[in-house]
Formats: C-alpha cells, structure tokens, sequence
C-alpha cells in the first residue's frame, strides 16, 4: 500500500510499533496514547528533515514535504491509533495539518471521537479479530457531535473479506510467523473455502481501490472521486470484484446537509429534526433502540458482535447508534415525515439520503433476497413522485452467515437522487413517506433521513441539451465496428433491414475496453449515439448507461424486467437476436404504474437504459406508438435523441420501424415501414 500510495505522488512513512505492540495491554488505554505520540515524534522529525539539512537524509527533502496535508492510516489496533493522534495533534494546537483519517478494521476501545477532518473507516465484513466491527463508532459517534463540522465521514463495509488479509506480514504464504486466516469457523460467506470469501489479492486490491480514491479526494482535492465515496458509482475494475456498501455523511453545513429525522431519541417518533410531524401506519414494532438511555441499549437480542453500532467498547461506558425499529406485515404500512414551514425548499440538494439495515431476526423478511421500499416525496400542490429504493442501491441486503459474528446489523446508506422525483415542487416539498409497498412484510433499521450534497461537483453544464449532439453510424453486411467510450455516451440501434434470413443488429458497451462494439449480420443497420458533451466530463459510458440482457427461447412465453421509472430517463432495444419465428424484443414504458418494461418473447434481446441524471432533473422521455404505416416528425430543438423501443413484424418477418434524423432540416423522422407497430421513445428537452 505504501508504494502503491508513493506512485500517485505522496510521500509515505510506515511505521514501527512493535515496541507498543509488546506493552501495550499493561496501561489502561491499551496504547493508544503511546501510538499517537510515535506519529507525532514522526512528523517531527519530518519537520526537521524539510527545514534544515540534517541526518540521514542531508538536503533531499527541504522545502519539498507538506506538512499542513497530512492523511494517517492505521490497522487494527494501529486504526484507533490514527484517531487518537488526530485528538493529540489538535490538543497541541495542530501543529501539523492533518486533513484525512481512514482506520482500518480498527479497535475503539476508548470511543475517541475525531471532529473536523475527513474520516473514512474501513470494515470487513468477515473480521474474526475484531470480529464485532467496533471501528463503525468512530463514524457514528462524530456525525452529529459538533454542531458545523465542516468534514466529510464514511464508511466502506467490505463484504467477505478478513482481519489480516490487509496486510502482507498477517497473510499465509506471504510471510512465514504469525500469518493467518483470522476468521475461525466455517461459513457460508465467511468460511475460508467460500465462494464469496475474497482471496487476499482480492481483498488488498479492493482496499487500494478505496483507500487511494480516499487520499486522493482529500489531500489532492480529486473531486472526481466523491462518486466513489459516497455510493454514486459501481466499484472500479481495481477493486477486482469485491463487493463494498458505502455510507456517507455530509458536513453539518447549510449548502451540504439539512436532517430531517435523526432518530436521536423517543421524541422523533412523532416529530422529526426540523419540528415536523412524524406519523406512521401498520408498523409493529415502532421505536428507537440502541442510543442513550432510556432506549434498551441493543437492538436485537443475543450476541452484540453481530450489532456493531451497540457492541460496547472495553474501556468506554459510551452507548451505541440509536436507530428506529420498524417493521411491518402488508403493503399498506407508511412511515411519514412532514416538512413544517421554512423547511420545505429543498431545490439546493440533490439527494435524498437515510441509512438502513436488515434485522436478520425477523422472520418476515425474505430469505436470500434484499428487501425494498418506496419513498414518496409530495409538494404544496398535492403533486406526489415516488422513487424505488432498490433501484439506487443495495443496502438492504439479506445479510449473511450464519457463524460467530454474522450475520450482521449494518446500516448502510440509501442515496437517491431528486432527480427521480421529477414533476414536484422541490421549492415546496410537504411530506417524505416511507411507503412499504415492494415486498409483503419485512423488518428494518433506519437512522439518519437528510437531505444531501456531495459539493464541491460543478456538474450543472450536463443539462443544457443544446450540447447533446447525435451522430448515425451505417453498416453494412457482416462487419464489426468499435466508438472509443470517452466520445460516446449511449448508442442503440435505429434500424434493422435485414438482408438474409436471421439477419440482425446488435451493439453494447465493453467496458473492460471502454468502446461501444457494433455487429450487423446479414443486415443494413443505422446505428444512432449520443456523443459525450465535452462540457459534461462527468457523463462517462460506465455512469451514463445500464445494460441488460433477457433471453427467452420458446416463443411460447416472455422474460420480462420491470424498473421504476423515476430511474431512467429512456430504454431502448439495443441489440436483437430472434430465436424462433416471429420473436422480438419489446420495450414498453407504463404510465399507469411508472415502470418500464423490457420484454423478451421468442429472442436475445439487449436493452440499454439512461438513468435519471443526478443533475439534470428536467430531462425527461416521451413514448409514442405507430401502426406500421403511421409516421411523425419532430423538431430536435425540442428531442436531442429518439430511439427504437420496440417493434413487432408482420408474420412474414418482412416488416420494420425505422427512425433518422434528417439533418437538412433538422428534424426527427419516425416511421412504420409494415410492422404491426413501433415503439419509440424520445428524451424531451
């Protein structure tokens, strides 16, 4: 990690505590003031070598060490170590400007609480030292602990991975004393021969990954990484694999973060953070659970490593997370919080955020599989926008194990963007309800519903639509074709005529090579993209599209995938590949339940789907449906890009739908060319 670190341009010191290691259990704080003082007796020293020649390193680094950028990072006990030279640093007057913290897998013995600076903890999921995950109360105790912390906190709960793995010395076959797999018990999960274990390489490169983006973030000012960091995008090709739940703070700023409930205490369940009226419908149990007292200090019964908010601390008395508990047992339960007045314009933010966590004691939740909700945000006029929860994460995860100390507790954050809530009044929002409607019963833990940004982004040149530009690409024939990934931000296929029997289109987005590939077979093929704007660097292929793929053989009977429609701007066909007569691929976006649905029915069919942009909350899509011999045409200046959803042929196979854009005169023209219909969808400016 040290070199990895030194070539992104840091200067890296490691170093040595054994000394500590080997006393540390005979004083009361275990050696957590000892640690914080070996750091500190290390930069100065740093602070001597930059200022003045001296031994060993004569006048190689004079003038060229920033000590007012410091990040520390710590293991294990070495985690806590990190937090308390923070304290120090700052009791001394901080002479040394310390601006990133990350502890990983850590102790908490003594409940340090770190304000003010960047904190980022790691967690494995699978720890069999620390096996209670102690280390999430360095994130939870300082979140609201100093009114106007200005910094940024979260948390990477890293899924089948172990204490020691993170470390060379601790790993078997890379180091000969001392070296093990920590975790001690056979598991479904967490078992050293489990498939979703990860393997040492996977689990250090999944810890490079987070960790550099981390570094990078705060003592660079790299803010390209926030989207890392805070849940916004899928884990990058480094973390080989590794599945890691995000949570995410925002600084107690006016512009950053407005709480709507923290669930500090019994008095939120009825009225909420900003004085509104909290209410709720069909919900056993309904209270909060593991804060201070008189709030029963667990949430669960039985063992408290597998409760890491409320797991104690050997030398704090300090309580836990408090949480509200909550569950229900049909799609009618409601959980509400009203907005009171002065409150209610929230066009500055552009997320709704909450952490949550799956009780895995209650048995109405279902087995293998993530719970999921809707959240429903209504304005003054009555105006009302709901947003799926599984549609923009998974932190309801069924959590897993079934050995020691899993499964777990854990409450990870839910991020969704205003933008799905297009269509109300973000100036005048009244009301957030929790409506229980995707699955039948369920049980959960949630804390922390607020309002959210992650500035210092400046992404709000991505909705002019006048920089959306749309090229065409013909191909003829059998050939293959290949578009770099930076120019190209999503490509579907307009039109397919086939000139063979079983002659097909198809396009997708390889994002190993970063190309969009296009392949005709037996077919003329028009090919339409939307070109990256160069004004939105933050528009990229592996944010900008989803793809999915369906296949169904028989003809008889379809596959069918149905989205919230709060999720996606636009769906189309991308590629199809008929595998019985008459099979086809069909896209349909449902008015009467806000959904889109892709639909495969005798085919392979791949879909490629915008989502709703972060940003841009204006850019919404319109559905229009001919006969095979009905045209339209549209302005552009008004539809940046229009596609082919879907389309059924004639019987004999012959018929089509076919959409260009007629640059003469500026126009998008649709059409039936003998299909029994088409389907298209147009983003609307």
């Amino acid at each position: 990690m040290g070199e990895l670190l030194a070539s992104h341009g840091f200067i890296v010191a490691s170093i040595s505590a054994n000394g500590i290691n080997a006393w540390d259990n005979s004083v009361f704080d275990l050696g957590m003031l000892a640690r914080a003082e070996l750091i500190q007796q290390h930069l100065q020293r740093w602070d001597t070598w930059s200022s003045s020649s001296s031994a060993p390193f004569g006048s190689l680094f004079v003038g060229r060490v920033d000590l007012d950028n410091i990040g520390t990072m710590g293991h294990s006990r070495g985690g806590e170590g990190v937090v308390r030279h923070f304290e120090l640093n700052r009791s001394q007057g901080s002479p040394y400007g310390v601006r990133a913290v990350l502890p990983l897998a850590p102790t908490d013995f003594n409940r340090t609480v770190a304000n003010r600076v960047a904190l980022g903890v790691m967690l494995p999921y699978c720890d069999g030292d620390v096996s209670d995950l102690q280390g999430v109360h360095f994130y939870d105790d300082a979140r609201y602990n100093v009114a106007g912390d200005d910094s940024f906190k979260h948390t990477f709960l890293m899924m089948g991975a172990n204490h020691n793995f993170y470390n060379t010395v601790w790993t078997p076959g890379l180091f000969q004393a001392g070296a093990t797999d920590d975790w001690p018990f056979s598991d479904p999960h967490c078992g050293p021969s489990a498939a979703s274990r990860l393997s040492a390489a996977e689990q250090r490169g999944a810890a490079s990954a987070y960790i550099t983006g981390f570094f990078r973030r705060y003592l660079t000012e790299e803010t390209e990484y926030m989207p890392l960091l805070t849940t916004g995008a899928p884990e990058p090709l480094s973390a080989m694999g590794a599945e890691v739940h995000v949570s995410y703070h925002a600084p107690d700023q006016s512009n950053m973060r407005r709480d709507v409930n923290r669930m500090i205490s019994s008095t939120n369940l009825t009225t909420n953070t900003l004085g509104g009226s909290v209410t709720r419908s069909g919900l056993s149990p309904y209270r909060v659970c593991g804060g201070p007292s008189p709030q029963p200090q667990h949430c669960l019964s039985g063992s408290t490593s597998r409760q890491p908010h409320t797991t104690p601390s050997f030398r704090s008395s300090m309580r836990g997370l408090s949480q509200l508990e909550l569950g229900w047992s049909n799609t009618s339960a409601r959980w509400t919080n009203q907005l009171p007045s002065g409150q209610r314009n929230v066009s500055g933010f552009a997320y709704l955020q909450f952490r949550a966590g799956v009780d895995f004691t209650d048995s109405r939740n279902p087995t293998g599989s993530a719970q999921d909700f809707s959240v429903r945000l209504t304005d003054g006029f009555g105006v009302s926008r709901t947003a799926r929860v599984g549609n923009y994460a998974n932190p309801l995860f069924d959590p897993p194990g079934t050995s020691g100390a899993v499964p777990k507790l854990f409450l990870n954050t839910v991020r969704i963007p205003m933008s799905a809530f297009s269509g109300i009044n973000r100036s005048d929002v009244r009301s957030i309800e929790f409506r229980f409607d995707r699955r039948s019963t369920g049980g959960i833990m949630v804390t922390d519903l607020a309002f959210s940004n992650v500035a210092p982004q400046q992404l709000t040149a991505c909705c002019n639509t006048s920089a959306i530009s749309e090229r065409e690409i013909y191909l003829l024939g059998n050939t293959r074709w290949s578009v770099s990934g930076n120019s190209v931000s999503y490509c579907a296929t307009g039109t397919v005529q086939p000139t063979a029997p079983g002659g097909n289109c198809y396009v997708s987005y390889d994002a190993v090579e970063n190309e969009w590939e296009f392949l005709t077979n037996d077919a003329t093929c028009l090919f339409q993209c939307i070109w990256r704007p160069t004004a939105c660097p933050s528009v990229t292929p592996e944010t900008f599209t989803r793809e999915y793929t369906l296949i169904e053989t028989t003809g008889t009977s379809s596959e069918q995938l149905t989205f919230d429609d709060s999720a996606f701007s636009i769906c189309a066909t991308a590629g199809v590949i008929p595998l019985t007569t008459g099979g086809y691929c069909y896209v349909n976006n449902d008015g009467d339940d806000d959904t889109w649905e892709l639909i495969a029915r005798g085919a392979s069919c791949n879909f490629s789907c915008i989502p709703q942009s972060s940003v841009c909350g204006t850019q919404t899509s319109r559905e229009i449906l001919l006969s095979g011999t009905g045209s339209l045409d549209l302005n552009d200046s008004s539809y940046p890009y229009c596609g082919t959803g879907g389309q059924v042929p004639k019987s004999n196979g012959t018929g089509y739908c076919q959409n260009n854009h007629d640059g003469d005169d500026d126009i998008w023209e649709l059409a039936g060319r003998g299909a029994d219909f088409c389907n298209y969808f147009c983003l609307r400016d």
